[in-house]
């Protein structure tokens, strides 16, 4: 190894060093201090469903242009989570 070289590889490795040295000594404070908050307060909710009615209208539904909305039933039967009508 010519003395260019060595020279250059010794420097290297003292700066590599130097390095490592200071990102080691790159620790937390001894003393960790903690602050305390205080406690979240429960929101009252704004409005709250009283009495709900669950009677069933007489009358089919209408919408706004006065067709009548169906109601959400199968149309067959469910039994095995409609899986029986599969046919190939």
């Amino acid at each position: 190894m010519t003395p260019a070289n060595c020279l250059t590889a010794v420097r290297m490795a003292a700066g590599l060093s130097g390095l490592c040295l200071i990102a080691a000594c790159q620790s937390e404070p001894a003393i960790t201090t903690y602050t305390a908050t205080p406690q979240v307060q429960a929101y009252e909710p704004v409005a709250v469903a009283s009495n709900l009615d669950l009677t069933q209208p007489d009358e089919p539904a209408t919408n706004q242009w006065g067709g009548v909305i169906p109601e959400a039933k199968p149309t067959t039967s469910v039994d095995d989570g409609g899986l029986g009508e599969i046919t190939d």
